[in-house]
């Protein structure tokens, strides 16, 4: 038995909302499994999908501005693609960017 915070208490087993939405009010949530979201998956607009198993890493996919994402890797956004546009920060030959 497990009382996580008021009114919710869980026991060995899963946690189901059968209704409405659950927001936790918390720092974080560690998962030692897979996630698996059979709807949208929904993160804040700049907000970053990190790759790299740290929240302070360099490694992470990230809507940077309106209609713009860019995928950075060692802190440097070598990816960028926009409705419009996509461009690496090395050069490009043949369709694919390659390092400069």
């Amino acid at each position: 038995l497990v009382q996580m915070f008021a009114g919710l208490t869980v026991r060995k087993g899963d946690v189901t909302v059968s209704e409405g939405d659950l927001t936790l009010g918390v720092g974080g949530i560690t998962l030692a499994g897979s996630l698996t979201v059979s709807g949208d998956l929904i993160i804040d607009a700049t907000d970053k999908i990190r790759l790299d198993g740290s929240s302070s890493g360099d490694t992470y996919i990230s809507e940077y501005s309106a209609n713009a994402v860019g995928i950075w890797a060692g802190g440097v956004r070598s990816l960028t693609v926009t409705s419009t546009n996509i461009a690496g920060s090395g050069s490009s030959k043949a369709g694919m960017i390659t390092n400069a």
